[in-house]
């Protein structure tokens, strides 16, 4: 077991636990807005347990849920994003600067005899908590710690922009940097629901490029325009485009058929490919409504040379 996390009133030996337990640890990378998660848990038998987190430099984080109620053995995922605005800030100061950064996430909880999470009601909760004595109370305090991402280049930023009556759409160039080597690719995505990927597989010539044409569907589209900016930082979709060194034969055989077909050998070829053989970038989508941002990302395939 780690240390355990900064508590007041001491710990409970049925309540809230939280993980991690020490510090929450954001990745700077530029363009980004970092996402750390922390798990809460109501070890408690027969009590819920009412809680709220804030930070102790509110304006740079966001908190989703920030407050509510846990029924006995549930447990809850919490997410912390760092704002843009910020991480860029941060990305400009010295890892010893880094360091001296003494932002906290506080976490206080209470047990309690509301009722959880879907009955909970906003004016009972922020009643209860005015009412509540302090010594019934407990806080728990994790240190937030930063570090420059040491593989920048591996987490690329896709963005989309978002206006009303506007498809909204990015690309993906993705190069085959290899001299000699055909490479397959294909691309895939956490949500595969929200979005069109044209083309999702194909074969790149040695020294060549293709364009991947990434489209937000029409219903996600306007959710995603009219949702507060707050919530869409929260979204952490990934595209994840897999690589590996394909054969003359196979580039043949692909480009000889139609596309259907073609997809088809394709398909048959992926699933003769050992895990071990595939290589794996990911691409992480964000939504914005500025019209001037760009919305083209390069993604070079690994080097097949020894």
């Amino acid at each position: 077991m780690g240390t355990t996390a900064s508590t007041e009133h001491g710990p409970a030996s049925h309540g809230l636990v939280v993980e991690p337990e020490d510090s929450i640890r954001f990745d700077l990378t530029p363009g980004a807005a970092p996402q750390v998660s922390v798990t809460l848990k109501n070890t408690c038998n027969n009590h819920n347990i009412a809680y709220k987190l804030k930070t102790s430099f509110a304006d740079r984080y966001l908190i989703r849920p920030n407050h509510g109620v846990l029924v006995p053995r549930a447990r809850t995922r919490v997410v912390i994003v760092l704002q843009p605005s910020h991480c860029e800030d941060l990305l400009s100061w010295t890892d010893a600067d880094l360091k001296e950064v003494a932002d906290k996430l506080c976490i206080r909880w209470v047990r309690t005899k509301m009722t959880a999470p879907e009955t909970l009601v906003e004016e009972e909760f922020r009643s209860m908590w005015k009412l509540v004595e302090k010594e019934h109370i407990h806080t728990i305090k994790l240190r937030c710690a930063f570090t420059h991402d040491e593989n920048m280049a591996s987490n690329r930023i896709v963005n989309f922009v978002l206006q009303p009556e506007t498809p909204a759409e990015a690309t993906l160039v993705i190069s085959n940097p290899n001299p000699t080597q055909y490479m397959a690719f294909k691309v895939k995505t956490t949500q595969p629901m929200r979005y069109r990927v044209r083309p999702n597989q194909g074969i790149i010539r040695p020294g060549h490029t293709t364009s991947v044409l990434l489209v937000v569907e029409d219903k996600d589209h306007e959710d995603l325009v009219y949702m507060e900016e707050s919530s869409r930082l929260m979204i952490n979709d990934k595209f994840m485009i897999q690589s590996t060194p394909v054969n003359d034969t196979v580039y043949v055989q692909v480009t000889s058929k139609g596309p259907l077909d073609g997809n088809d050998v394709l398909d048959t070829f992926w699933l003769t490919v050992e895990k071990r053989a595939i290589r794996n970038q990911k691409v992480t989508g964000r939504f914005l409504q500025d019209k001037d941002v760009e919305t083209t990302t390069f993604v070079q395939l690994p080097s097949t040379a020894p």
